[in-house]
């Protein structure tokens, strides 16, 4: 009785056979057989050829680039069936896709004030012959308005007039009342050349007074009545209804970034333009007016960022307002510089990293196949069906559930794993 083997290389393709000759009869018995098709063929070739056993199995061994073996004393009965095979890989790690970053900004208010200011003047016979009052506006042009009577033509001598840029004849008549008195001086100012650029604002109240407004807010020299010589007040009363205060946000600025460029935002008040210019960073203007409210500014400072690709703006709540940045990944934060805001960064930007692992199996024969039996890897994620490696850069947070499948040449084994993808 003789033990033959075939068998390849790693043992994936392998036949163990008996035959034991009796006088001119054969028995020919397999005792182990693995490899599908190509064990098969090696089993149908044995049977053919058993009258020539040793030749014709080493020519069939050679042309099929198999091995052959006598182990007629190795005992093998028993010893060479396939080991159990499992998938020995426990969990996986978990993987980080990218994700975007999300900024709350909380928005103050504009709390410059324009000043308004109520002039009172007299009946022509309350007046006196060059009484006049100054004014400036709010680039500190200094302008005097006098009182002319009847043609007199005597001006005012007061340093505050001498010193005054503009000086405007107001000419005013005998039995006028003070309602006339103060429609001819507001229609002497509004005909003066340089008013239209003055950023002033004139209203006849049609009682004898005139409402004077600083079309800019800030802080500006209150309006100041005189006689002609600078003794006294004279006949003009001035009242400040409400006094100017300076801007708090005009040419402030906080910056703002994208995953690729840096930005800067930054508030343009009633049209003054204080650009702050940031070296290396792109302006994106927020234009309101003097003693705009929080939420107001709020509203306008969204709308502008959100006219800009690279970001996503919106006013969930009162003076506050959030930015989304359109492209995932790692971003610098915002960050106030004048502007009075509070930032917080409420999901931190982040980058994707590439997922590499191994699956691994224990036990079996051959070569393994690797695949997935059931359920999914995540997004961007693939199975590599030789190596067992799980490879790819993820796309989805999210938990992912999945069987995988190992096989060879004679059984397989399933396990089920599952990934977690953060952002």
């Amino acid at each position: 009785m003789k033990t033959y083997v075939f068998r390849n290389a790693d043992n994936s393709v392998y036949v163990e056979y008996l035959v034991d000759y009796i006088g001119d009869a054969h028995n020919f018995t397999v005792m182990q057989i693995r490899g599908l098709d190509e064990a098969e063929k090696i089993y149908g070739f044995v049977f053919r050829e058993l009258t020539n056993t040793l030749s014709a199995f080493k020519t069939f061994a050679t042309d099929n680039n198999l091995i052959l073996e006598d182990r007629t004393n190795d005992e093998l009965t028993g010893e060479v069936s396939a080991t159990t095979l499992v998938v020995a890989t426990a969990s996986l790690p978990e993987g980080v896709t990218s994700d975007a970053e999300v900024t709350e900004v909380t928005i103050p208010a504009e709390e410059g004030v324009k000043e308004s200011t109520t002039i009172t003047l007299p009946s022509t016979a309350g007046a006196t012959q060059g009484d006049y009052f100054t004014y400036e506006n709010a680039a500190g042009v200094k302008y005097a308005a006098w009182l002319d009577i009847d043609a007199d033509g005597t001006a005012p001598t007061g340093a505050e007039y001498v010193a005054a840029t503009n000086k405007i004849e107001v000419d005013i008549v005998t039995a006028e009342t003070d309602a006339q008195v103060a429609a001819k001086v507001k229609a002497a100012i509004e005909a003066d050349g340089s008013f239209a650029a003055a950023d002033l604002t004139i209203t006849d109240n049609v009682d004898g007074t005139l409402t004077l407004d600083q079309d800019n807010i800030g802080v500006t020299t209150d309006p100041v009545p005189h006689d002609a010589s600078d003794s006294g007040a004279g006949s003009v009363t001035i009242l400040v209804d409400t006094e100017g205060v300076d801007s708090t946000l005009d040419g402030t600025y906080w910056t703002l970034n994208s995953d690729d460029t840096e930005y800067y935002v930054w508030n343009n008040v009633d049209g003054a333009d204080n650009d702050p210019a940031v070296g290396g960073k792109t302006g994106i203007e927020v234009a309101m007016s003097g003693a705009a409210s929080a939420n107001t500014v709020a509203t306008a400072t969204a709308a502008a960022i959100d006219a800009v690709e690279d970001f996503t703006s919106g006013v969930p709540g009162a003076a506050v307002i959030t930015v989304i940045n359109a492209d995932k990944g790692v971003a610098v934060d915002a960050a106030d510089v004048d502007a009075g805001v509070s930032v917080e960064v409420t999901e931190q930007g982040t980058d994707a990293v590439a997922y590499s692992q191994t699956l691994t199996s224990s036990g079996g024969n051959g070569t393994k196949t690797w695949s997935i039996d059931s359920g999914a890897l995540p997004d961007a994620l693939s199975l590599n069906s030789a190596s067992g490696a799980i490879t790819g850069t993820p796309t989805v947070a999210d938990t992912f559930e999945f069987t995988v499948k190992v096989e060879d040449s004679f059984t397989s084994a399933t396990k089920a794993l599952s990934i977690l993808i953060t952002s």
